[in-house]
């Protein structure tokens, strides 16, 4: 029972119906006692004829002769009360065999009935008893079944009647009435609801993205209201990730706009002081023309940065994956550094705490991984000592590239890693410096599995990378 009610609950198919039922009950309950109220009962009384004896008689037989012989005496006290006659039956000599209720006879005049019998055919019975005899055959013996009944007895026969067709008419009205008017209050909380879920479609395909429909069942409606929740939420998340995209795709277009044109505009400039021979002196030349080179190659590189970081973030770059001993890649890596970290006064600190560490990925995407961070180093760092460490953690290898430099804000540290982003105008004013070498380090991470993270300490800051380690 309670798991029905349970049902019930979350069934609005089954609410309707049940609500249709008990209206349809309710309502008829009312039209009926209504309608009785416009209904009088007539009653009339009948005399009893012979042949309704006799059809009696007729009956008792048959009965008589598909009863048990242990059941006979009930059978004949039950259909006396029943009937309201006298039930005998006797052989063909007139030896009673059962008897009415609370008579003892042990003979009849079997000769005598007959005659009555056919007085009554001939004539009518006046106030003399009607007698009716019928043969029946019990159990391979011929008997008779008498049937006695006052002729001055009269049957009861009641009948209804109607004053006219307006009753009926008016209680058919109030039928409908009723069930409407009970239909609608007990559908009015589901027709709202209804309602509030049109309200929230219709909001929702507007471009109201923020609003929800009320969850006020457990029934289909109910789950109705969630799902268009759940969808509204879905759009506003897709609206949000397209707005994203777009605010990104701007960005992106302006930055790459800023430092094209900048290299640009400087190449032009020394390009058309060299044409029109606005130099003073061969040495001049050269120069200008080693400052159209350098520009080139800046250029050359942003643009090579900018088409791998595409590939990188729409995975069209494939990877050839191999077993790395990470320590070894970065001494080496770090080993060919060392020129350029003289230049700036700079020297590395290496520290390795296992040996035989193994990393499952593309060498040379790795490789481009640590270069960049190393390259950053050098390139923002006060003079001094570059630290480089790894360390084993669980399953996880960390490394771990620090250097003394200008302090980075807590908040800005994640969108260190964002295309074009830099923390102060002089970085863009960097040489050799497109802006997406963090941005293209984060992506080869990634989808390597791993994770690349900064973190600032006063004036020291360090970048971490996470690999999964791997077997031999």
């Amino acid at each position: 029972m309670r798991r029905a009610l349970e049902y019930a609950k979350i069934s609005f198919r089954i609410q309707l119906i049940v609500i249709c039922f008990f209206c349809v009950f309710i309502a008829s309950g009312v039209s009926n006692y209504i309608n009785s109220q416009h209904v009088r009962k007539a009653q009339q009384l009948t005399p009893i004829s012979p042949e309704e004896v006799q059809r009696i008689g007729n009956k008792i037989a048959t009965r008589l002769s598909q009863t048990p012989h242990s059941f006979i005496q009930s059978m004949l006290n039950q259909a006396s009360s029943t009937e309201q006659v006298t039930l005998i039956v006797s052989d063909v000599k007139g030896n009673v065999l059962y008897d009415a209720p609370h008579q003892e006879r042990k003979q009849i005049d079997i000769y005598d009935i007959q005659k009555q019998v056919a007085r009554y055919v001939e004539q009518s019975p006046g106030t003399h008893p009607i007698y009716t005899i019928t043969p029946v055959r019990i159990a391979e013996a011929n008997l008779y079944v008498i049937v006695q009944k006052n002729a001055d007895a009269k049957r009861m026969h009641g009948y209804y009647t109607r004053g006219s067709v307006l009753p009926a008419m008016i209680s058919f009205g109030i039928f409908l009435a009723v069930f409407f008017f009970l239909f609608y209050m007990l559908t009015r909380k589901k027709m709202k609801q209804i309602e509030e879920l049109s309200q929230a479609m219709t909001a929702i395909s507007q471009g109201n993205l923020d609003y929800r429909a009320p969850e006020i069942s457990r029934d289909e409606l109910g789950q109705l209201a969630r799902e268009i929740n759940h969808m509204s939420a879905e759009l506003r998340s897709i609206k949000e990730t397209e707005q994203e995209a777009e605010k990104a795709k701007q960005k992106l277009i302006t930055n790459v706009s800023h430092d094209l044109r900048t290299p640009l505009t400087s190449i032009i400039g020394y390009l058309q002081i060299i044409e029109e021979r606005r130099y003073r002196s061969e040495e001049e030349k050269t120069h200008y023309l080693s400052i159209v080179t350098q520009k080139s190659k800046a250029l050359k590189k942003l643009i090579d940065d900018l088409f791998e970081y595409t590939k990188l973030s729409r995975h069209m770059i494939k990877f050839h994956k191999e077993t790395i001993p990470i320590n070894r890649l970065l001494a080496q890596l770090t080993e060919e550094m060392i020129p350029l970290a003289e230049e700036n006064e700079l020297s590395f600190e290496q520290n390795y705490s296992e040996s035989g560490l193994l990393v499952h990925g593309d060498p040379h995407q790795i490789v481009r991984v640590f270069e960049n961070l190393l390259i950053n180093a050098i390139k923002y760092s006060n003079p001094g000592v570059i630290k480089i460490q790894s360390n084993k953690i669980d399953t996880d290898v960390i490394i771990e590239i620090q250097n003394k430099g200008t302090p980075i804000p807590q908040e800005v540290l994640p969108r260190l890693f964002e295309r074009f982003y830099k923390v102060d105008p002089s970085r863009a004013s960097s040489p050799n410096s497109s802006g997406l070498g963090l941005a293209i380090a984060k992506s080869i991470v990634e989808l390597h599995g791993g994770q690349i993270w900064a973190e600032c300490r006063d004036n020291t800051i360090s970048f971490f990378v996470r690999f999964p380690l791997c077997n031999e």
